[in-house]
């Protein structure tokens, strides 16, 4: 019946018990911040299919980020910065990323200083509209910003600075008209800066 654990701010260690996901099946919060954990997270995260907070930031988790936390279709929050996952070696695509946007009720991510080393899917527009916060940065993600992100109308904040992308800014970006804040600094973007960057009414930062 367990449906709240928070272990934050700890010095706890070693790898997520494989069967944990299948014997807490009412979880819905779990907050590992800042410890020591390791070790990957396993596919079987599905089955704690109640999570709407997962925050493991600032611990040293490797591995590819599971493609079932698409199968949590209450998950509000995903923090997973500050770890050392990885993407998939089968794609040069972060496989996770797609499979998030079936999570319908996501509000924002945190996927922040990761070692993921491959680029961003143009599925990235299929994120629900309830999505206000993507951080992103120092990831080394690399490749071209998908025109699509400019379909996620809810964006109110994107941070993806000191990563490897190239090309230029999307204009589709202008469309993102709740947008208040965009961090694209550190990367190998060329081009002219848009117009439509410019126009965006609600920009402060």
């Amino acid at each position: 019946s367990l449906s709240r654990m928070s272990l934050d701010e700890n010095n706890f260690n070693g790898s997520l018990p494989f069967s944990m996901w299948t014997t807490l099946p009412n979880l819905q919060v779990l907050n590992l911040d800042n410890n020591k954990f390791t070790g990957m997270i396993s596919s079987s995260i599905s089955n704690a299919s109640k999570l709407t907070f997962l925050s493991l930031n600032f611990n040293s988790f490797t591995g590819p980020l599971p493609t079932t936390l698409g199968k949590l279709r209450f998950l509000k929050r995903l923090f997973v910065g500050a770890n050392n996952f990885t993407r998939e070696s089968s794609t040069p695509e972060l496989k996770f990323i797609s499979s998030l946007t079936n999570c319908r009720e996501l509000e924002k991510m945190e996927l922040s200083l990761n070692q993921f080393n491959g680029f961003l899917p143009t599925s990235i527009g299929n994120f629900s509209k309830t999505v206000t916060v993507f951080n992103a940065f120092g990831s080394h993600i690399k490749g071209t910003i998908p025109s699509e992100i400019g379909n996620i109308s809810s964006l109110e904040s994107i941070n993806m600075d000191s990563n490897e992308f190239t090309g230029s800014i999307p204009s589709t970006i202008g469309k993102l008209a709740h947008l208040d804040r965009i961090y694209l600094e550190h990367n190998g973007l060329q081009g002219s800066i848009p117009a439509e960057l410019c126009q965006l009414k609600m920009l402060g930062d």
